[in-house]
């Protein structure tokens, strides 16, 4: 089955390069614009992302060379980037030795760099500096054919290739340029290509190859590894597939998998091979427009696994839909293949009937995935949080003594070392122990510092000890 693979964008690497210069130029207090063998000396602010910065370049091609080798080298890509764009312009393939493409590499690498520091938010900016690197590498090219230096076709098609994987996110056809430009490199040379860069290319290729092709592309790889036995396994899995989604859905990781099937959802594809593993895989990246979007779109089926009734109750969960949202975890429960997803859900369900005021059945359930693995962090605190809110806030000494136990389970949290709860465990500690009596209370009821004391919560017994 033939799919229709992405158009390469036209005309934007031609453009990248001055537009991002122009970025990178503005001036600030004075006119400064580039001259005829670059920028002019002044101070240049290089982006919104860099300070302004001083430029004062001199005659020799030599002193801006090392300068603007030296910042770069220092990670001051900002003070970099004029000098080099200086020397790109003016005598590319100095190096005060032997010419070489170097120069290019830096700057090139330069405007990644600084692309790095834009906002996130601001994609027209970070786009035009990651186009300029590009274009940068393309004069690179033509700088080594014009001075009848040796340049490698294909090193450049493979490094071309991972720039597009690095930057998949920013292009939206960068997985499948990547996976073209490998296939062209190995094509040229298939020696060229490590068995590193074979597996990769087989992982990626399935994701982005049209099925009749897939196995064809496979073979070849498989026949020049060294070591072909994770490219015989995804063929093995090929010829098993039932379909070009189920093949994905198999064998790509999740990222590639979400973005080939979603390439084919948005060709008009709704078969259930398609929506049962893109509802999976966007659940398992947080993309849970998609899952709102298409999890609706899949058929009841008793083959349907744990995971996509997860998805499911996710789904219903932020639609304000706690009875459905438990249905699919009840569903979810009865797929579970491991003790670790049984868990999972439990503690799933327990957080969902905590948020919707069932304290007694989260409870419960958070007891059930105590029960499966003792030490599961999210479900001590959430059971420690249980414990804390039932204690009632205007109650009796012996009754807010609660606090207490709920206290010493948050140390206990915090004592276990993992890296995303000990903080707020310790405060949380901190906190409910000073919600506990006061020392003052202390002679009425008996008690002296130190003594252990049985008490209760919301939830039964507990034993803590006064403070």
């Amino acid at each position: 089955m033939l799919r229709q693979r992405l158009t390469r964008a036209t005309g934007a690497l031609a453009l990248a390069l001055p537009l991002a210069l122009a970025a990178c130029s503005a001036p600030t207090g004075t006119t400064t614009g580039d001259g005829p063998r670059g920028p002019a000396a002044g101070t240049v602010q290089a982006t919104p992302a860099c300070p302004a910065s001083p430029f004062h370049p001199g005659d020799q091609i030599a002193s801006n060379y090392t300068i603007g080798f030296e910042n770069y080298r220092r990670g001051d890509y900002c003070l970099a980037l004029p000098y080099l764009r200086w020397v790109a312009q003016n005598d590319p393939l100095y190096t005060g030795a032997e010419p070489s493409d170097r120069n290019f590499r830096r700057l090139a690498d330069t405007y990644e760099q600084i692309a790095a520091r834009v906002d996130s938010a601001n994609t027209t900016l970070r786009r035009a500096y990651l186009d300029s690197s590009r274009a940068v590498m393309s004069q690179r090219m033509a700088a080594l054919r014009a001075a009848n230096l040796p340049v490698d076709e294909v090193e450049a098609k493979l490094d071309e290739s991972r720039f597009y994987l690095t930057y998949a996110a920013d292009y939206p056809d960068g997985r499948a340029r990547s996976v073209q430009l490998a296939l062209e490199a190995f094509r040229t040379n298939p020696e060229a290509l490590t068995d590193y860069q074979l597996n990769m290319l087989a992982q990626q290729a399935t994701a982005q190859t049209e099925r009749d092709s897939v196995m064809h592309v496979l073979n070849r790889l498989r026949l020049q590894a060294d070591d072909a036995a994770y490219i015989t396994s995804v063929m093995r899995t090929a010829q098993n597939s039932p379909s070009m989604e189920a093949f994905i859905a198999a064998v790509a990781p999740r990222e590639e998998q979400f973005t080939a099937l979603g390439q084919i959802y948005a060709a008009g594809v709704r078969s259930q091979d398609l929506v049962r593993p893109y509802t999976v895989a966007a659940y398992e990246l947080g993309r849970f427009d998609i899952v709102d979007q298409v999890g609706p779109l899949v058929a009841a089926d008793s083959n349907d696994t744990a995971m996509y009734h997860r998805a499911l109750a996710a789904s219903a969960t932020r639609a304000g839909d706690v009875a459905g949202a438990m249905g699919h975890f009840g569903e979810a429960l009865t797929r579970a293949t491991s003790p670790a997803e049984q868990r999972d859900i439990h503690y799933q369900m327990a957080a969902l009937q905590a948020r919707s005021g069932q304290a007694q059945a989260a409870y419960a359930h958070v007891g059930e995935a105590l029960a499966i693995d003792a030490q599961h962090g999210p479900s001590l605190y959430l059971r420690a949080q249980l414990i804390a809110n039932s204690v009632p806030t205007g109650g009796t000494p012996a009754q807010r003594a609660g606090y207490w136990c709920a206290a010493d389970l948050f140390q206990q949290i915090a004592e276990l070392g993992d890296p995303v709860s000990t903080s707020a465990a310790r405060r949380a500690a901190f906190r409910y122990n000073g919600m506990g009596p006061a020392s003052s209370e202390y002679p009425a009821a008996g008690w002296r510092a130190g003594q252990r004391l049985e008490t209760t919560h919301g939830f039964g017994p507990c034993s803590t000890t006064v403070r």
